[in-house]
């Protein structure tokens, strides 16, 4: 029975630690049948043969695979050759040890030697590659990773670094509290002699040791029967040997403790607890049945146990948030531990809850840049954001992603300078992140340096040929130089390399509808909602339903918008116009003069008092309407749009002096309106000035001449001047 080390299979981590298992074991496996797996080829006194070298090439050839699976694996040949000395060559070794006689080893187990010296070449082969592979570095961790190893005292490194092997035989024996994340704080660096874990320590290694002097003896020592004793080596040898790479002796780990390193000890531990178990049968039946019967009901309890344990720790690994919930129970001073969760939040927009979890992180580890970094993201204050993206860059000189977002926050603020400097910065750290390279085109764009933006945007094309983000942006770039075609292709390249990538889809929709082909650009919309319901995918398909005068579809999609921004003021001035067309009258006004509350005195007040103005003349309310637009004008007297309302609202009312000289102030902000000039006309066209009738009504007419109303009007008035 095993708990420990339960990542999911379907994650890359476990599915590597489970095929460097198998291979781990068919390596062992070759090796034994290479060396006689059923010892009836192992004479009396003599050292164990090759009898298949392509058993032993398998062995090598499982060996490599289990090493590309996982480091561990390599430990494999440490294995094989301790179960030649141990079992297969047992006899002879054994003799050569008790009589101290070397001329016999030489005599008897050249092939031995052979075998040894082939494994060992290989063995410097195998690391060989490995260091190769790495470019002849060892991988850098931060003190985050591996607290012990950055201990600055020598002592507390020894006794921190020792407790560790307990810790995690511990955890084989009495798997209660696991975690998927042992980094950081989760086990406190022990800093004095006094300290309880090193008796725990203590007690461990007398225990491996008491254990070891025995095999030690028993090996030495001529038996007819020495089976058990055998398996006792190979357990201990797979407990032991697989988890020495994670002991810190010959290079330093990314870890404090990671319960998928014991999956191979693991097979070592089950061969220890079977024997044992069967030793205390044994015992048991010598003294009484009782007590072995006893004996196999606590066992039967105990595999019980384990095996509810078991189904309680996999549902604990079926969602993200119960796993990251189980952490922070377990080990609630790893600040990484509060860091996932935060980021879980956050992806799931609960924006509030991860603030808090990234501020608990940043308690434990206030060092913790990622932390900083993330919780820079979703702060609303810009000058606090700032402080944290400074924090982050502080304590990580190398965080790319900090100088990336903090450039984004210098950019919105147009700080296009001092932004260009962090995306470089970010692109100099990690040159194969995407984002600075995408945003440092767009801020060199945004500079009017747009021929260096191109060739900004040619070399990301040669560097990232397969990004769908890259020929996004670039379809963006091209659109702004006026090449729409060509964006259409970009746009188009980007939806081919990820059709899925709903931004392009949308970004290709709106320059459809630009075009004209509103079917096609409808279709984009569709597509891209289908795959993310985007609030503001939600409004480009709601304007292009308004425009197209279909209102309840348009009402629809905006509720779902509202629904997921509902203090968004474009998506509620949307839908106010929606209601109003609907004839929805009360709800329009009553929506409208809300937001005319929430944003007066700034410049959104504007819209929503001109289409509430509207409104209520067409619902012959134009008192009210002249309210509206009267408050409108004293913040923005220049308004041609409120003029022409006004004038409107005038004209209702029949006060048709005041109305024109609305229209007259209309026309005089803004000269090409030509309703404002119509209207005068319709003015003087009822106090019989048909002379200035017809010049407004011409004047009107080269700026719309398609309007029916204007027309009709016109002929109305020829026939009035021509009966004089």
């Amino acid at each position: 029975m095993r708990l420990v080390g339960y990542l999911t299979v379907a994650g890359i981590v476990g599915r590597a630690e489970i095929l460097s298992c198998l291979f781990f074991l068919l390596a062992f496996y070759t090796y034994a049948k290479c060396v006689g797996l059923k010892n009836d080829k192992i004479s009396k006194d003599e050292f164990a043969k090759t009898t298949s070298i392509k058993e032993l090439l398998y062995c090598f050839i499982f060996t490599f695979v289990a090493m590309l699976s996982k480091e561990q694996g390599i430990t494999v040949i440490a294995v094989c050759m301790a179960y030649d000395v141990a079992v297969a060559s047992r006899k002879g070794f054994r003799r050569c040890l008790y009589h101290f006689d070397s001329y016999y080893l030489k005599l008897h187990g050249s092939s031995l030697m052979w075998r040894f010296g082939l494994v060992a070449v290989y063995l410097i082969a195998l690391m060989s590659f490995r260091v190769w592979i790495m470019n002849g570095q060892l991988p850098n961790f931060s003190q985050h990773d591996n607290p012990a190893i950055f201990a600055k005292q020598r002592l507390t490194r020894v006794m921190t670094l020792s407790y560790l092997p307990a810790f995690n035989f511990w955890l084989l024996l009495y798997p209660r509290d696991l975690c998927y994340d042992w980094q950081m704080g989760s086990i406190p660096l022990i800093e004095k002699p006094t300290d309880i874990r090193n008796f725990y320590s203590l007690c461990f290694y007398l225990w491996l040791m008491h254990n070891l002097s025995g095999l030690a003896s028993s090996f030495l020592k001529f038996q007819q029967k020495d089976n058990e004793s055998q398996a006792l080596t190979i357990g201990f040898a797979l407990l032991v040997i697989p988890f020495i790479p994670a002991l810190n002796l010959f290079f330093p780990v990314g870890f404090v403790v990671a319960e998928r390193v014991l999956y191979l000890p693991s097979m070592g531990f089950c061969i220890i607890v079977v024997l044992g178990l069967n030793q205390l049968s044994n015992w048991a039946t010598r003294l009484s049945y009782k007590l072995k019967l006893t004996l196999g009901i606590l066992v039967y309890a105990w595999l019980i146990i384990f095996s509810c344990r078991t189904v309680s720790r996999n549902n604990v690994w079926k969602t993200r948030e119960s796993l990251f919930r189980s952490a922070i129970e377990v080990v609630p001073n790893n600040a990484k531990v509060y860091y996932n969760y935060a980021n879980y939040l956050k992806d799931h927009h609960r924006l509030q809850e991860a603030a808090t979890a990234y501020k608990t992180a940043l308690r434990i580890a206030p060092d913790h840049a990622s932390s900083s970094n993330n919780l820079a993201t979703i702060t609303l204050d810009e000058k606090e954001s700032e402080e944290l993206y400074q924090k982050a860059i502080l304590h990580n000189p190398y965080h790319a992603r900090a100088y990336f977002n903090y450039g984004n926050l210098l950019r919105r603020k147009g700080k296009l300078i001092k932004a260009v400097e962090m995306f470089k910065k970010a692109i100099s750290i990690e040159d194969s992140f995407e984002g600075p390279w995408i945003s440092l085109t767009a801020s060199t764009g945004e500079m009017d340096r747009m021929d260096e933006a191109s060739k900004l945007f040619e070399k990301m094309l040669r560097k990232f040929p397969r990004s769908a983000d890259v020929y996004n942006n670039y379809g963006v770039h091209l659109t702004k130089l006026g090449r729409q075609h060509d964006a259409i292709k970009s746009y188009d390249m980007a939806i081919s390399l990820n059709a899925v990538h709903h931004v392009a889809i949308v970004n290709k929709g709106r320059l459809l509808r630009k075009f004209g082909q509103n079917d096609q650009a409808e279709k984009h919309y569709r597509r891209a909602l289908g795959i993310e319901r985007s609030p503001e995918t939600l409004y480009y398909l709601a304007t292009l339903l308004l425009d197209h005068k279909r209102y309840k579809e348009a009402a629809v999609v905006l509720e779902d918008a509202i629904h997921q921004r509902p203090k968004r003021y474009d998506f509620n001035l949307a839908y106010s116009q929606c209601l109003a067309n609907l004839g929805k009258t009360k709800e329009a006004i009553s929506k409208l003069r809300n937001m005319i509350t929430v944003f007066k005195n700034t410049n959104y007040e504007l819209e929503p008092s001109k289409l509430l103005a509207s409104v209520l003349t067409v619902n012959k309310h134009p008192q009210e309407s002249l309210k509206i637009t009267a408050e409108a004008l004293k913040t923005f007297t220049n308004d041609s749009d409120l003029h022409f309302l006004r004038g409107e609202a005038l004209k209702d009312l029949q006060r048709y002096h005041e109305a024109e000289e609305s229209y007259l102030k209309c026309v005089r902000h803004n000269p090409r309106h030509a309703s404002a000039l119509m209207h005068i006309g319709v003015i003087r066209h009822i106090q019989n000035d048909l002379k200035t009738a017809q010049e407004f009504y011409e004047k009107a007419y080269i700026l719309n001449p398609m309007n029916g109303v204007l027309k009709s009007n016109m002929e109305k008035l020829s026939k009035q001047i021509a009966q004089q």
